[in-house]
């Protein structure tokens, strides 16, 4: 046995691509200070600790691929904060797609109660198989 026969290790585990079905929490710094207290203890987080759980905060070049499905009435997450995280992700160097869906609230996309369903999973699943192969 050579060298060349033994078995290499494989490249460390990353990820390839991230979707997000109306994702919330990406701009926690545009909630009204009430409304970050209330929510620190709604969900348990020590209070003026919830910017830390902003996602914009973790913003970095070589972010993977990130593709976000969002309605634009969304009531949970305003459209607005998706498209400053977005617009950072992208500053930052690191791809990330926006795809907005006119009048769609939060959860749009769930199956049996939506006319988006397919496009939504059509969409994402080119997404992952295209940054899948090119790893």
């Amino acid at each position: 046995m050579t060298a060349a026969d033994v078995p290499t290790a494989a490249s460390e585990p990353a990820v390839a691509a991230v979707v997000a079905l109306n994702p919330a929490g990406l701009d926690l710094r545009t909630f009204e200070p009430d409304a970050q207290r209330r929510l620190e203890k709604q969900v348990g987080i020590d209070e003026g600790r919830l910017l830390d759980y902003s996602l914009i905060e973790f913003v970095r070049p070589g972010n993977p691929p990130m593709q976000i499905h969002h309605g634009t009435r969304d009531d949970v997450e305003p459209i607005d904060s998706v498209r400053r995280f977005r617009d950072a992700m992208v500053r930052s160097g690191n791809e990330c797609t926006l795809l907005e869906y006119e009048d769609a609230e939060h959860g749009f996309h769930y199956p049996g109660n939506s006319q988006y369903f397919g496009d939504v999973i059509d969409t994402m699943v080119r997404f992952l198989l295209d940054r899948i192969a090119s790893k």
